[in-house]
């Protein structure tokens, strides 16, 4: 049974195992029994010192230098003012979640892999803090939006739109009854729709649709509204939520959005783009600065030879 169980578990969370052990046994006020027999193979004792050791010769440098960057990164929310909101740490899991399929699916791949579910999200809230830390490290010029925006022009276009006003009715015959009064020159479609028009969002103005694209509503209504020219009053016409009548206002031809309608989300496009590089230099920038003194000289080495290297950080949902 024990073989089984420790075939299921990675070497990674072997490692968290004993760490997890040595440190119940420091809370405790003992030091660590590294006699202590862990299994026995055909009568041979296999002791928990053995399992350390060789999970710090196999493992030992990049365990190490996941624990050093914890810290720092930790360290620098501290002294920034950075916290992570109970909210925000379950949107992180939630994602993680929904990259595996469900929550349900992340538990039983963290019991697989012998990885607590408190463990898991202490890692993705630091990974979170990592983020804040980054993106305050991230300065976007307006220089830099412009030059994206005139780079991925094509990402921003739209087609051809229009603006229209719309009056809604549950009941055919009062669509039908204002239709009729539509036919005087005199009648205000705007006034007319803020006093009987049944649509919530557009009846306090005026019935105004705002500039919407073939999309935007459902096809019976722009395939009325598209034909529609400035002032142009529209027969009733039967849609999924009632009846309705159209008054068109202006046209515009397809064409690229503006940068002023573009440029805080090109702002957060840029941010997201620079996010990962960030991470890695500043992660980079910290280790050096840091004093770092690791009694073993071997253990020592091995890390100092990783304090440049910054592996990608895993996907949500991966273990």
């Amino acid at each position: 049974m024990l073989g089984h169980r420790m075939n299921r578990l990675s070497l990674p969370a072997l490692i968290a195992v004993a760490i997890a052990l040595s440190l119940g046994i420091a809370s405790c006020g003992d030091a660590p029994d590294m006699n202590r027999v862990i299994a026995t193979v055909n009568g041979k004792p296999v002791r928990y010192g053995d399992l350390v050791k060789e999970l710090e010769q196999q493992h030992g440098p990049a365990v190490l230098l996941d624990m050093v960057d914890e810290t720092l990164i930790r360290q620098e929310a501290e002294e920034q003012g950075i916290s992570i909101s109970r909210q925000e740490q379950q949107g992180g899991l939630d994602r993680a979640a929904a990259r595996v399929g469900s929550m349900a699916d992340l538990r039983t791949r963290l019991r697989q892999s012998g990885i607590p579910m408190e463990a898991y999200a202490h890692k993705i809230e630091t990974n979170l803090l990592l983020d804040r830390i980054a993106r305050r490290e991230i300065k976007v010029t307006d220089a830099d939006i412009e030059d994206y925006y005139q780079k991925h022009l094509s990402e921003f276009q739209r087609g051809p739109r229009v603006r229209a006003r719309m009056m809604l009715f549950l009941d055919e015959g009062s669509a039908r009854a204002v239709r009729e009064i539509l036919g005087d020159p005199e009648a205000s479609f705007e006034g007319l729709a803020k006093t009987l028009s049944e649509d919530g969002a557009t009846a306090s103005n005026g019935g105004d649709m705002g500039y919407f694209e073939k999309d935007d509503y459902a096809a019976a209504i722009t395939n009325v509204a598209f034909k529609l020219e400035p002032d142009e009053i529209s027969a009733v016409t039967k849609v999924p939520d009632g009846w309705v009548i159209l008054q068109g206002i202006d046209s515009k031809p397809a064409g690229p959005m503006g940068l002023d309608e573009v440029k805080e989300q090109i702002r957060q496009r840029i941010v997201r783009e620079r996010q990962e590089q960030k991470r890695g230099e500043w992660l980079v920038g910290a280790r050096k600065a840091a004093t770092l003194i690791v009694p073993d000289k071997d253990l020592d080495a091995k890390l100092r030879t990783r304090l440049d290297t910054v592996k990608p950080p895993p996907m949500p949902g991966e273990l």
